[in-house]
């Protein structure tokens, strides 16, 4: 059925026998027809071979008949190579599943005629484990390269997601560099392999990969909306005291990282802010340097309980960051 799933050589279609079985048949027939011939041509041989040494015939009709048997030798492993290959075609008119996999929509009926490596009949396909394509920009590859190297013998982490899914990604590893960049666009191919045994996934959906090059230990995290652009660079307010102290903090961004929401992604800062400080994430532009501002705490979803003031620690990567308010 279209859409089955199926196991490893499960019967899918069986074509019309009768007519490999009749070239079975003619094979076999061809092979009792050499082993006649090739038996009369022995004969002959040996009845002349205790001649050759007596010259009673001549060295050319001994080699005619020598010749002749290794002829006849050639013409039967022809012939049964042949019936090799006539069972092996009417084997290959029982169908099978070749893997383990997802049926998709069979492309032929009952009574259509197929022809042999023309005509597809199904498409099966592994959803259990999959690859997925990706590229990067060539800037990223040396990058790439060295920690590949540096990592060993593990492969590189890959976490994949779909669009819009609140859903955790899924953690895969990376598989396959390619061998050259692509001339027209600049990039290069990479793959990497999922387990997919949920079917969380789907073959040629499109998905987000983010490439794991290293894990950065106990780093701190700010929203990225947080961030702000002035003239001697980017920098964040920290708010202290409960709203009464405001000051502009110069930043060192590093790496963006997703956040749980979409548009609220966070930036990895390397100097300007510790774990526990408050940033201004929203209502900056009514923020100086020096001026009280009314912290505003996350509006909570429904039903949940009031946030909890941050708590002074570390923020590992990829955990909440240590604090944020919007000004007013």
């Amino acid at each position: 059925k279209d859409g089955e799933d199926l196991a490893a050589n499960k019967p899918l279609f069986t074509i019309e026998k009768n007519w490999f079985a009749a070239d079975v048949a003619q094979a076999n027939a061809l092979v009792k027809q050499r082993e006649a011939e090739l038996t009369l041509a022995r004969q002959e041989f040996k009845r002349v071979e205790g001649l050759q040494q007596s010259k009673a015939i001549s060295e050319q009709e001994f080699e005619q008949k020598k010749n002749a048997v290794a002829v006849a030798e050639a013409q039967k492993a022809a012939a049964e190579a042949a019936v090799s290959t006539a069972e092996l075609n009417l084997r290959y008119t029982d169908i099978k599943s070749p893997i383990a996999g997802r049926a998709g929509q069979r492309r032929v009926d009952v009574g259509n005629i197929v022809k042999a490596n023309e005509t597809t009949l199904l498409t099966v396909q592994n959803l259990d484990k999959l690859y997925v394509d990706f590229t990067t920009s060539e800037r990223n590859l040396n990058a790439i390269r060295r920690h590949m190297k540096e990592s060993g013998d593990k492969q590189l982490k890959t976490y994949v997601s779909v669009p819009g899914d609140a859903g955790k990604p899924r953690e895969g590893k990376l598989t396959f560099l390619d061998t050259a960049v692509q001339a027209g666009s600049g990039t290069i191919k990479l793959r990497a392999e999922i387990e997919n045994a949920d079917r969380q996934f789907w073959p040629q959906q499109f998905v987000n990969v983010r490439l794991v090059l290293e894990t950065k230990r106990d780093a701190v995290l700010i929203p990225a909306r947080a961030v702000q652009v002035g003239q001697q660079g980017q920098f964040v307010y920290v708010v202290s005291d409960g709203g009464k102290k405001t000051e502009l903090r110069p930043i060192a961004p590093g790496q963006r990282q997703p956040g749980d929401q979409p548009g609220h992604d966070l930036i990895v800062t390397d100097s300007g802010v510790k774990a526990g400080e408050l940033v201004i994430e929203t209502g900056q532009q009514g923020v100086m340097p020096g001026m009280p501002v009314t912290i505003i705490p996350p509006a909570a979803p429904a039903g949940a309980p009031p946030a909890a003031p941050p708590a002074d620690g570390k923020a590992a990567q990829g955990d909440a960051p240590a604090g944020t308010a919007s000004a007013k």
